[in-house]
C-alpha cells in the first residue's frame, strides 16, 4: 500500500559509519538520455532489481552514474545522500556518503559516526543527528565535510525497551531554521496519553519547549531554502480509527513559533485513513511565496486510496492544480520537470502497474530508461511541487 513513503524518506535519513567505494571510490559513468534545454537535471533512484540492489542512480547533465550505497535522500545543496554497505552486504553495517552529482565526487562520513547515528534531517548546511544510547538523547550537528560542529544533550528518558519501560521520549524530524534547529518530539505515557511538542535547540545550546500538545506531525524546509513549514493536529494520540485535520502552518525560522496557519484542501476534511495514524497530507512546499501541498484522497467507500492531487493556497483559499492531477511532479526550472504517473487503483483493478518517469522540457516529453518498474514515490529529485 502506498503511503507516504516518499516524504518520510526525504528526512528520516539513516545513517551509520564510510570510505569509499570499494571498486577505487570512482562512480562509472556512461551516456544516457537525459533532458535538453534543462542547465542542470538531476535525478535520482536504486534500479529495481529482482534481487537486492545496493546501488543508486544519478542522472546529472546526460550522464549515468552508478554509486554504490542506496539512496536516502537530498540535500538543500543538491548532493546526494547515500547508504553504503560494508562489502555491499546489505547485512552488514552501513555509512554514510554525500555525492556531488555533477563530478562524482565523494565525501565519507565514516569517522564521524557511530553504528547507532542516524540523520532524522538537515539545515542549510549541516546534517542533524539525534542519538539513543538507550539511557539518553542527543542532537548532534555535523558540516557537510562531515565536521562535527556539536553535540547537545535532550531531554526526556529513553524508549529503548518499548512501551514497557514507562514514559520515555521520542524524537522525530529535524530541521534547520535560522540560528536554530528544530526537532519533533513526542512524550510517551500510553496509549490514551502522548504529549507532543517541538523542541528548539538554539545556537548556544539553549533548549526550548515549543507548541506542546500542537500534535506537530511534520516539520519540513520548504524548495525555497528559507521557509519552516508543518501539519498540526488540534487532537490526538489518534489510536481509534481517526485521523486528524491538521491544519498545515508556517513556523518562524527563528523562534518556532506559529507564523501563519493555512488550513487545508478540501478533500482532507471528508479524508479517511487506512491507518489508526494516517493523515491526508503527503509532502509541504512553498513556491513563489505560496504554500503547496501534495494530498491523499479517499474512495467512497473508503477501504482505499483513491486520487493524488496537488494544491496551492493563494488568496486565502486552497486551489486544486489540475494539470498535475495523479501525478507525482517536480519542477527543476519554469519549463523542465520530472512526472510520474501515481497509481492508487484499487486491488481488482491492477494495483502492481507502475509507469515509467518522464522528463518533460516544455512541451516534449521523454520517457527514462530503466524506469518502468519503479513505483511513483522511489526516485528522488531536487525542484519544487508546482511550477516556480
Amino acid at each position: 500500500m502506498i503511503r507516504r513513503l516518499i516524504a518520510a524518506a526525504s528526512i528520516a535519513i539513516m545513517l551509520a559509519a564510510c570510505t569509499q567505494s570499494g571498486d577505487s571510490g570512482k562512480p562509472k559513468a556512461s551516456n544516457s538520455p537525459g533532458p535538453s534545454g534543462a542547465s542542470d537535471p538531476v535525478l535520482v533512484f536504486s534500479p529495481p532489481s529482482d534481487a537486492v540492489t545496493s546501488t543508486t542512480r544519478i542522472l546529472s547533465k546526460s550522464k549515468t552514474r552508478d554509486v554504490e550505497g542506496l539512496v536516502h535522500g537530498l540535500l538543500p545543496n543538491g548532493s546526494v545522500l547515500v547508504d553504503r554497505y560494508v562489502g555491499g552486504d546489505i547485512d552488514k553495517p552501513s555509512y554514510p556518503v554525500l555525492v556531488d552529482p555533477a563530478t562524482g565526487r565523494e565525501t565519507s562520513g565514516q569517522k564521524a559516526y557511530n553504528a547507532d547515528s542516524g540523520v532524522v534531517g538537515f539545515g542549510r548546511d549541516s546534517l542533524l543527528v539525534v542519538t539513543d544510547d538507550g539511557k539518553k538523547h542527543a542532537l548532534r550537528e555535523f558540516g557537510l565535510d562531515f565536521s562535527k560542529i556539536r553535540e547537545v544533550a535532550l531531554p526526556g528518558r529513553s524508549g529503548v525497551g518499548g512501551p514497557d519501560v514507562g514514559q520515555y521520549a521520542v524524537y522525530g524530524d529535524a530541521v534547520g531554521g535560522d540560528d536554530a534547529v528544530f526537532i519533533a518530539k513526542s512524550e510517551w505515557k500510553g496509549v490514551e496519553s502522548v504529549a507532543d511538542s517541538v523542541t528548539r535547540v538554539g545556537k548556544d545550546g539553549k533548549l526550548t519547549t515549543l507548541l506542546e500538545n500542537k500534535h506537530v506531525d511534520q516539520i519540513v524546509l520548504a524548495s525555497d531554502g528559507r521557509t519552516l513549514l508543518a501539519s498540526m493536529a488540534e487532537e490526538g494520540p489518534y489510536y481509534e480509527g481517526g485521523a486528524p485535520l491538521a491544519d498545515i502552518v508556517e513556523l518562524d525560522a527563528r523562534t518556532g513559533a506559529v507564523a501563519r496557519t493555512y488550513g487545508i484542501p478540501k478533500p482532507c476534511t471528508t479524508f479517511e485513513p487506512l491507518f489508526d495514524d494516517a493523515s491526508c497530507l503527503d509532502r509541504l512546499d512553498k513556491v513563489g511565496g505560496a504554500v503547496v501541498a501534495t494530498i491523499y484522497e479517499s474512495a467512497k467507500p473508503a477501504d482505499d486510496l483513491d486520487g493524488y492531487s496537488t494544491w496551492r493556497y493563494v488568496d486565502g483559499d486552497w486551489a486544486e492544480v489540475k494539470s498535475q492531477r495523479n501525478k507525482r511532479v517536480i519542477w527543476q526550472s519554469s519549463s523542465t520537470r520530472l512526472q510520474h504517473q501515481v497509481n492508487l487503483q484499487r486491488p481488482d483493478e491492477d494495483p502492481y502497474k507502475t509507469y515509467p518517469i518522464e522528463w518533460v522540457v516544455g512541451a516534449k516529453a521523454s520517457k527514462v530508461a530503466g524506469t518502468s518498474k519503479l513505483g511513483a514515490f522511489d526516485w528522488f529529485a531536487p525542484g519544487s511541487l508546482v511550477q516556480p
